[in-house]
């Protein structure tokens, strides 16, 4: 078994933080019971949150304006250190992110969506000269995912995200 070098084991790192931002230091909340359909907004809202941190992953710019438009803090404070370390490291990530939504939850005003994310086509790429790295996991992988979406200003944000486990 070869063991890889420590720039790969740090591109490794990065992707996956890239992809889990478990950024919520804190532990997962159990969710109450009273799972239900995506009402349309709700949806609206997830998926303006993907199409935004993936359009930020591609330049690595933790100031992209869809940020603060889909997500709140403590997010997306998360969110923007991520991509600055990125950039900082000069890491961009490229590729589709599939996904299967399991369940939403009530919880109280907030909106809990479990999603089975699909990353086996979002990979590490050098920002400088467009390479993928080296070393990077290749075929399925996914993650059980649990965004929470929470209401800011009359919409829906992403305000807390959690990986519950790495393969679904």
């Amino acid at each position: 078994m070869t063991v890889p070098d420590r720039g790969t084991r740090v591109a490794a790192a990065l992707l996956l933080a890239a992809t889990a931002m478990s950024a919520c230091a804190q532990d997962r909340p159990t969710p109450p019971a009273g799972a239900g359909p995506l009402p349309d907004d709700v949806r609206a809202a997830y998926d303006g949150f993907w199409a935004a941190w993936v359009a930020a992953r591609e330049t690595s710019d933790p100031d992209l304006p869809a940020l603060a438009e889909q997500i709140a803090d403590p997010l997306l404070s998360t969110v923007r250190g991520t991509l600055a370390a990125a950039r900082e490291q000069d890491r961009v990530t490229r590729g589709t992110v599939g996904h299967r939504i399991e369940e939403m939850t009530l919880d109280g005003d907030a909106r809990r969506i479990v999603d089975c994310v699909d990353i086996g086509r979002w990979r590490l790429h050098a920002a400088s000269t467009g390479e993928p790295l080296p070393g990077q996991l290749g075929g399925e992988r996914s993650q059980l995912t649990e965004i929470v979406l929470r209401p800011v200003d009359g919409r829906w944000k992403a305000a807390n995200m959690y990986i519950l486990a790495d393969r679904c």
